[in-house]
């Protein structure tokens, strides 16, 4: 018995060789979206910028972790939390096109005034993207 197997092994591993080496190979893939928590833990030095406009207001690295930090207990600063993480996001390659829009929303929005309702609903949308990588195929 041992001699059929090493038979079937000399016999099957040409076949994987070649299919391997006939294999294309894969395409590189756009960085998964990652929620407020990673960018929280990540060293700031490894974030992908150093400051962020949110609403038209910059904030540097100090002002990111403690927004990243803080409990958003406000529907402004849920939104602000959730536009910071889809930025890091998408500085870091992250696919784009299904979220691009809701990013400029949310900047506008902070400039002017909206309800709770709609920061809310913004910010969920920001966070479906980030967190549960929802409109980002392959990442999961």
């Amino acid at each position: 018995m041992p001699r059929w197997i090493a038979i079937g092994v000399v016999l099957l591993s040409p076949v994987t060789a070649q299919y391997q080496s006939n294999a294309a190979s894969p395409t590189p893939e756009k960085p998964c979206p990652q929620p407020v928590q990673y960018w929280l833990e990540l060293p700031p030095t490894r974030w992908p910028v150093e400051s962020l406009r949110l609403g038209g207001q910059r904030y540097g690295m100090e002002l990111l972790l403690r927004l990243l930090g803080s409990e958003a207990r406000q529907p402004q600063a849920y939104l602000r939390q959730q536009l910071a993480a889809a930025k890091f996001s998408l500085a870091s390659g992250a696919e784009p096109s299904a979220i691009a829009a809701t990013v400029a929303e949310a900047d506008q929005m902070l400039q002017r005034f909206a309800t709770r309702e709609q920061m809310l609903a913004l910010g969920d949308a920001l966070e479906a993207y980030t967190r549960y990588r929802r409109y980002t195929p392959g990442c999961r």
